[in-house]
């Protein structure tokens, strides 16, 4: 049998209400700044989720075959980009086409 979670629906619930607010003042913020605060979010992530940050760092050095400190530049990197483009996705409904569109750049040649 499973075990017994009585705080699983409070801390639902605050998952819930952080993401609403994060979801808020990302399209509030200028696109700029909504990437910004993902990087932020992305960096104050890397010491607080030690188990995922562990793994990826795991990962990196295995498939790149990179020493531990490239990994965990690497690894850091990643969480912050991670973060700005969760808050980005977050943001986009508040922005119109044109002004998403001058953001993306198509390089040729790529395979």
């Amino acid at each position: 049998m499973g075990r017994s979670r009585p705080l699983r629906p409070l801390r639902h619930a605050l998952e819930t209400a952080a993401l609403t607010l994060l979801t808020l003042a990302a399209r509030a913020l200028p696109l700029r700044a909504a990437s910004d605060l993902g990087a932020v979010l992305g960096a104050l992530a890397w010491p607080l989720l030690v188990r995922r940050r562990r793994i990826a760092e795991e990962n990196v050095r295995a498939a790149l075959g990179l020493s531990e400190r490239e990994a965990v530049r690497l690894t850091r990197a990643i969480f912050r980009q991670l973060g700005r483009s969760f808050v980005e996705f977050l943001a986009l409904p508040a922005h119109d086409w044109d002004e998403l569109g001058g953001r993306i750049r198509f390089d040729e040649g790529f395979s």
